[in-house]
């Protein structure tokens, strides 16, 4: 794990959100109802992630672990970043304005623009992200999983695994960074 994480942890800081890359819910089923700003603040950890394939249409390859911290800050999520960019790790705060509904939220970063859909929280132990974003005019499509522990979650994982395969991913298709603390 970045070592920036780590801190972040240590210092209770950061709640890891995860948005870096996710898959927009194309079907109102799997959004949430009621949901909860309050109770969403807090650090998260990156356990799994899928995608059909990377920003460069390259095979999938194992990632270090990430995280992020979510505060609220007036109607804007402040959100402190962490992850591994394949060389080092990478700090980035960035905010999120609120979309249509509570649990979508458009994220801005200097890379681009990102919207991320709150597919599923107990907001306890963990979070499932969609998000979508282009990449040189092409639209890439993802989905996370975030826990508030750094370890992996057998239940957590399964239900992940279900919500991926739901919105058209295959089990090869999910990944789980590498725990490299």
């Amino acid at each position: 794990m970045c070592s920036v994480a780590r801190r972040m942890d240590e210092n209770g800081l950061f709640t890891l959100l995860g948005l870096c890359v996710g898959l927009v819910a194309s079907n109102q089923d799997f959004m949430l109802k009621g949901f909860n700003f309050t109770k969403f603040s807090g650090v998260w950890y990156e356990i799994a992630f899928t995608s059909m394939m990377d920003v460069y249409d390259s095979p999938h390859k194992v990632e270090k672990m990430g995280g992020m911290v979510v505060k609220i800050e007036g109607d804007l999520l402040a959100l402190t970043i962490t992850y591994y960019n394949g060389s080092h790790c990478v700090l980035e705060k960035v905010t999120a304005s609120q979309g249509e509904f509570p649990e979508k939220f458009k994220v801005i970063t200097a890379a681009g623009n990102k919207d991320v859909v709150i597919v599923d929280t107990d907001y306890k132990t963990y979070t499932i992200m969609d998000i979508t974003f282009l990449v040189s005019g092409v639209v890439q499509k993802a989905m996370k999983l975030y826990t508030r522990k750094l370890y992996r979650n057998e239940e957590v994982l399964k239900k992940f695994h279900k919500v991926a395969l739901e919105h058209g991913y295959s089990m090869s298709d999910i990944q789980q960074p590498k725990d490299d603390w």
